[in-house]
């Protein structure tokens, strides 16, 4: 049962996020364990049930007590939501496959963990989340940047897979080493590890965004935790490839994704999208 209330946040928030969903907060002033029973839509069971949730707290209530909670999928722990900003967005997201006609989504009172997903492209032009109707899956996509890089990027489209389909929008922009900042001709990613244990897939997206002259070509290894992980390789021009991990990475603290040139490359390696996922 959900014992909530409806309640519009601290004036002093009110403009911090342009979404119109953090316009309202429903709140949960009763009981320590309060919960919403969802209903997939018809002809989805059996495969998979995306669920995102949005939190942020802007002293709704006036106390100026940072709330924090944990989120539960029926009985399994999901995840712990810690505010430390009144004003930043905290958002959630799960693909759950353990479903029968109903799920139960819950909020607990308590507290420590992180996101269960990083999904981003590297396409600057879009400041803010592309989702659907770009996404046919609703995925929402962040834009990144990482150290020591440039961006490339096509007017074309991008010639997307079938089973994923990464939007267009999305791969239309790659990174790549920055020749003025860059010490050598590598892109490199890293997340940190919430536990020792904890157990991640990763998948990265490439496709050529130059159309490249006879004489010029863009080769590359992928190195996971110093070693190679898959290559050599060379992304089809306005084509899409995908690179990802079968079985779970676990054991470290740190997981470092290294792409490197080939020797025989003229020029420097590409990403254009990557999406990491822990499994809960």
């Amino acid at each position: 049962m959900v014992r909530k209330s409806r309640q519009n946040p601290n004036t002093i928030y009110q403009s911090n996020s342009p979404e119109r969903l953090f316009l309202t907060v429903t709140s949960f002033p009763l009981g320590t364990k309060n919960c919403y029973t969802l209903t997939p839509a018809q002809g989805s069971f059996g495969k998979y049930l995306i669920i995102r949730a949005s939190f942020l707290y802007r002293d709704y209530d006036g106390t100026g007590q940072l709330p924090n909670f944990d989120l539960y999928i029926g009985e399994d722990h999901w995840d712990t939501v810690i505010i430390s900003n009144a004003s930043i967005p905290i958002r959630k997201e799960i693909m759950h496959t353990r479903f029968d006609y109903i799920a139960s989504f819950a909020l607990s009172q308590t507290a420590m963990a992180d996101e269960n997903f990083v999904r981003s492209g590297f396409n600057r032009r879009h400041r803010y989340r592309l989702m659907y109707s770009y996404d046919a899956y609703d995925r929402i996509w962040m834009p990144f940047s990482f150290e020591k890089t440039v961006t490339i990027n096509t007017t074309q489209n991008i010639l997307i897979d079938t089973l994923y389909r990464v939007p267009s929008v999305v791969l239309s922009m790659a990174v790549t080493p920055d020749p003025l900042t860059s010490t050598d001709d590598s892109v490199s990613l890293y997340w940190n590890a919430d536990k020792i244990t904890d157990r991640y897939y990763i998948y990265m997206y490439f496709a050529e965004v130059v159309e490249l002259p006879v004489t010029q070509t863009r080769g590359f290894n992928i190195y996971a935790t110093d070693n190679l992980f898959y290559g050599p390789m060379s992304p089809n021009y306005l084509l899409t490839s995908m690179v990802y991990t079968v079985s779970p990475g676990s054991g470290v603290e740190r997981y470092h994704v290294v792409i490197n040139k080939t020797v025989t490359s003229t020029l420097p390696p590409l990403i254009n999208a990557v999406e990491v996922y822990k499994e809960i």
